[in-house]
């Protein structure tokens, strides 16, 4: 478990003048991008798409805004966030790899405040204040003029080009009695981008809380919360006639979950619960618009209940000696889908051992799965200074991103595990060794760990995802494997704050297929692509006096593999290519170094508003890291070209207003 300081986030030096809480998880040991310009995070070995992403406890599928560059959440809104990467709690599940906890302020109980603040790409503002003697409120708001910044840009490569977002956040906390409070949370995003094209794509999030928490006596407190969470994105063209479509994706998550806590005495607390989770998805559907030529495509929606209860206990043995455990009892009613194909016997799922086609209600169960999830972890104190801790964990997840880039994109699809795509289960063992120094000034740790997980999903050579409504066709089943050492030293307390992070870490895949035509690398073990054995991080920020602020970071990371020509040959007039095995070979090392200087207004305690400016510069030395090699035909000869995001040095000024 690691837990995120909102002033270590807002202390890093940024890409475009904001805090983002989804790029501070990525200074963390054991945790890692595919590289820059990317949404989402990789956490031991793990998928994008096997972290649990929660904000007042309710899922975001879509965590981030602008390509990427911005987090879903207005930082300056966090009170606290917790990163579970070892250990995962015994009421959380549906997720292989973590589970980041990201709480907001509960608002100022005694009078209004709030922040706003203003940088090239966007503006922000929030406000908090009290409803009542014990009720509050937030609000947070943000938006860009980005639409604006790139049409004054004459540059041929940015013509009809945009990409702005926004989104708001309301919070209620509603003191009811003394026993009873009850939390009302709403959260809208939408992003909207068109880039050099007629064709223009959006996205939105959309998420609903009620959360009631009662205690019915010292000992006994139950948290009931109601969570619904929506994601859509549609990608449109209406620049040619002939050719004008819609295309749109939906994802529905509808969640009841109940959690109790029962203490028997100081040493001894009991957590148990259950959750329900009931999934409406849309693969996708295409229509014309316009009347144009397209051809609609329509697809039924996918629906499914996840269901959880859950047992456990956290128990002091003694001052030195601290156990956590449990059961967690997950399971998944997958509806039969309204349209079914029927393949041949002992064939592999393919287009052409489809032998017929089974229509169905869509409301009664094809396939039931359950899974026992164990946890248990340990803390020994050794002394006062340090502690070694032991963890295992057994997770399932039932719900999958499908994505064959090496990047997520806010267009990739989810699917529900059912009779054909089996659902994800990981068994991880970590155990760690933690020490403070210096009256816990200084803090160090080391862990280790070792992580096997089974029906990972890879996908066969060309891969058609998009509006494929037979989509086991185009996925083989396959386990990983992932380890890694990781290494942590934080100072902090008096003028200056740092923190140095290295990760060694590996992850491999293999397929799993009795059948050869489907097996990559002939059923060998290969690189993920989001695997990168070595990562360095390092922060540091000083005060170098009561108004000035320096902050810098340095980031090193492995190049990510990639499948690289090997050879040439000619058959006719044409040259062909021979690759090498899949992930044999890795693009350039990553190495990025950024700064910011924050120059605090005046600091006087009673003033109605306190200012600041940040001015940052990211990639400070203009290192031109690749994100990918890629390579075209040109004349007859193949040559090798490098794609870099970001470039070239990045300057940001930023002014913000707390009041």
């Amino acid at each position: 478990m690691v837990r995120i300081d909102p002033l270590v986030i807002k202390s890093i030096p940024t890409l475009l003048g904001e805090a983002v809480i989804m790029k501070s998880v990525l200074i963390m040991p054991g945790v890692q991008s595919v590289g820059e310009g990317t949404s989402g995070f990789n956490v031991r070995g793990g998928n994008t798409d096997q972290n649990l992403i929660l904000i007042d406890q309710a899922p975001i599928y879509y965590p981030s805004h602008f390509f990427g560059n911005f987090s879903a959440i207005n930082s300056e809104i966090i009170s606290d966030a917790t990163l579970y990467k070892g250990s995962m709690p015994i009421n959380y599940g549906g997720r292989i790899s973590s589970v980041f906890e990201i709480n907001t302020i509960e608002g100022n109980h005694d009078k209004i405040s709030g922040s706003t603040g203003i940088s090239p790409i966007s503006a922000r503002a929030n406000i908090s204040g009290p409803l009542s003697d014990k009720s509050t409120y937030v609000v947070s708001f943000r938006s860009t003029y980005s639409n604006w910044l790139l049409g004054q840009f004459k540059v041929a490569e940015l013509y009809k080009s945009k990409a702005n977002f926004d989104d708001i956040h309301v919070k209620l906390n509603l003191f009811l009695n003394d026993k009873n409070s009850l939390l009302v949370s709403f959260y809208n995003s939408n992003d909207k981008f068109q880039l050099h094209s007629d064709t223009a794509y959006s996205y939105k999030n959309l998420i609903g809380s009620l959360i009631l928490k009662h205690n019915f006596n010292p000992k006994l407190k139950l948290s009931t919360a109601l969570i619904s969470s929506l994601f859509n994105y549609n990608i449109s063209n209406n620049g040619t006639t002939n050719e004008s479509f819609i295309l749109t994706h939906n994802l529905a998550d509808l969640s009841f979950n109940n959690d109790f806590e029962y203490f028997t005495n100081s040493k001894m607390k009991y957590l148990f619960g259950a959750d329900f989770n009931f999934y409406s998805v849309n693969p996708g559907e295409r229509k014309a618009l316009n009347n144009s030529n397209i051809t609609p495509i329509n697809s039924y929606n996918e629906h499914a209940l996840e269901f959880a209860v859950y047992a456990g206990t956290e128990y002091d043995v003694s001052d030195k000696f601290k156990i956590e455990g449990g059961l967690r009892l997950s399971g998944l009613f997958s509806f039969n889908r309204q349209q079914e194909y029927i393949y041949a016997a002992s064939m592999p799922y393919q287009v052409e051992n489809i032998i017929d086609t089974l229509f169905n209600s869509g409301k009664s169960i094809g396939k039931v799965y359950m899974n026992p999830e164990w946890r248990f972890s340990l803390n020994y104190s050794i002394n006062y200074f340090s502690s070694l801790k032991f963890s295992y964990n057994k997770t399932a997840q039932y719900i999958h991103m499908l994505s064959n880039t090496t990047a997520i994109s806010p267009t990739d699809t989810w699917k529900l595990s059912d009779k054909l795509l089996l659902p994800e289960t990981g068994n991880q063992i970590s155990a760690g060794y933690f020490r403070s120094f210096n009256r816990n000034r200084i803090d160090f740790s080391v862990e280790t760990y070792y992580k096997l997980v089974n029906n990972v999903k890879e996908y066969k050579a060309g891969a058609d995802l998009l509006l494929n409504d037979h989509i086991e066709t185009e996925i083989v089943n396959g386990k990983a494997k992932s380890y890694g050492f990781e290494f942590r030293v934080e100072k902090s307390g008096g003028r200056v704050y740092g923190q140095i992070d290295y990760t060694y870490s590996r992850t491999f895949i293999k397929s799993v297929s009795k059948f050869p035509e489907e097996q990559i690398n002939n059923g060998e073990y290969f690189p993920a692509n989001y695997d990168k054995p070595h990562n360095l991080n390092l922060l540091a920020n000083l005060k170098a006096s009561r108004r000035f602020i320096i902050s810098t970071n340095l980031t090193y990371s492995t190049g990510r593999p990639i499948t690289y020509p090997v050879a040439q040959y000619k058959l006719g007039n044409q040259i062909f290519l021979q690759y090498s095995k899949y992930n044999q070979y890795r693009i350039p090392d990553y190495f990025r170094t950024d700064l910011s200087l924050t120059l605090n207004g005046n600091l006087k305690k009673y003033q109605r508003t306190h200012s600041s400016v940040t001015f940052s510069v990211y990639n400070l030395t203009a290192r031109k890291n690749a994100y990918s090699v890629y390579f075209i035909s040109e004349g007859g000869k193949f040559d090798a070209y490098k794609l870099s995001i970001f470039g070239t040095v990045i300057p940001t000024l930023t002014y913000n207003l707390a009041f």
